[in-house]
């Protein structure tokens, strides 16, 4: 049933005693007071601009709307519910419209004498989160982390659309003898394991590790020289310590699609191609690609795999590359960008194009060595041409 519309009102009065109300139930900023008003007036005329803003002052002359006691009573709640550290209350603070000399002054008096990594350190403790068993294990457990998921491999697949909630992180497998990163969009999905290895965790753990969670994460490996990576979580908080920095992040909830589910088990035909070759040959047949679609055709025949695009405005394009392949021909279409992503990761060597059929989900990997511990595979589906 859809929420009902807020009554709107011209009269100060009313819109004063709904404000009143409203800090009643729960402290808030100035900013956040003004965009639960603006939906009770005509807020796009000057009249109702006028009446929030007089609201506002009257509030603020009464003494019932202060930002610099706002901050200050948030700041001590965040402190003293042992969890928050300063930069979280920080950007809390900034994402509700606070002024950032408020904040400063206010995050500098509370959190004046918190040693916050003992804070962080005592709430792992007293929580007894899941973590690795000793400094030595989690170094090995989040470096490889790094090299399998945290950064390249998978982000890019992540999807930006904020409707697809679930979607908007990766999701990270732990089992005692394995680790997984999954990232997808619903139209490709980038898949990567790392095997021949023993974590100290039991059972399976699944995370789901917003985007910039992933990003983070990666530029702190990247440039720390730390040699202990540290994870732990609760019901709604991530925690990684490198060094002694520790990030936090919210952890996503939600169902993440069985990823198992899409993974191709039959794609019975193949071509290996080098990846600079092939990248090579997509960009220069996608200039003529449609440029909402970025569709181009792949077209594998005996001893050949053929690249071609074709658009009404600008005219048409094809590309061939020599491969090994015997099999009947096809033709199969892909979104471009896609592909060119995958192969921008990879970034040299040769890589292995499995197929089964037009309509089936194509499937691209690394050719790696038999006995290489990690397994990287990039699915995209196929388009309709």
């Amino acid at each position: 049933m859809p929420f009902p519309r807020p009554r709107k009102t011209d009269s100060e009065d009313v819109l004063y005693e709904y404000a009143v109300g409203a800090l009643g139930r729960r402290m808030r900023s100035v900013a956040e007071l003004k965009r639960l008003l603006r939906p009770r007036v005509d807020a796009d005329t000057e009249y109702g601009k006028t009446l929030v803003e007089l609201v506002i002052r009257r509030l603020k002359d009464q003494g019932y709307l202060n930002d610099a006691k706002y901050a200050a009573a948030f700041s001590s709640f965040r402190r003293d519910n042992e969890k928050f550290g300063r930069r979280r209350v920080i950007t809390d603070l900034k994402a509700k419209g606070v002024h950032g000399e408020v904040i400063d002054k206010a995050v500098d008096s509370v959190y004046d004498e918190v040693n916050e990594e003992k804070q962080a350190r005592d709430y792992l403790h007293r929580k007894r989160l899941q973590k690795p068993k000793n400094q030595k294990d989690a170094a090995r457990i989040f470096r490889q982390l790094a090299r399998a998921g945290f950064g390249a491999k998978t982000i890019f697949s992540i999807s930006n659309e904020e409707s697809r909630y679930t979607l908007n992180g990766a999701l990270l497998v732990l089992k005692p003898d394995s680790i997984t990163m999954v990232a997808t969009d619903g139209h490709r999905l980038a898949h990567v394991e790392h095997g021949a290895t023993k974590l100290p965790v039991s059972g399976e753990l699944k995370v789901l590790v917003p985007k910039k969670a992933m990003a983070e994460l990666s530029t702190l490996l990247n440039s720390s020289d730390a040699q202990t990576v540290e994870f732990a979580k609760d019901e709604s908080t991530l925690f990684f310590r490198i060094g002694g920095r520790l990030l936090t992040s919210r952890q996503l909830t939600g169902q993440f699609p069985n990823y198992e589910a899409v993974l191709p088990r039959d794609n019975n035909k193949s071509v290996t191609v080098h990846c600079d070759e092939l990248s090579a040959a997509i960009q220069r047949v996608a200039q003529f690609a449609d440029e909402r679609s970025n569709a181009i055709r792949m077209r594998v025949e005996k001893n050949e795999l053929k690249v071609s695009s074709s658009n009404t405005e600008t005219g048409e394009s094809e590309d061939s590359i020599e491969v090994a392949y015997t099999g009947d021909p096809m033709v199969i279409g892909f979104n471009s960008q896609y592909l060119l992503e995958f192969l921008k990761v990879v970034g040299a060597g040769d890589v292995r194009f499995e197929f089964k059929d037009a309509q089936t989900a194509g499937q691209l990997r690394p050719d790696e060595a038999a006995d290489s511990e990690y397994r990287y595979r990039y699915i995209v589906m196929p388009m309709r041409i």
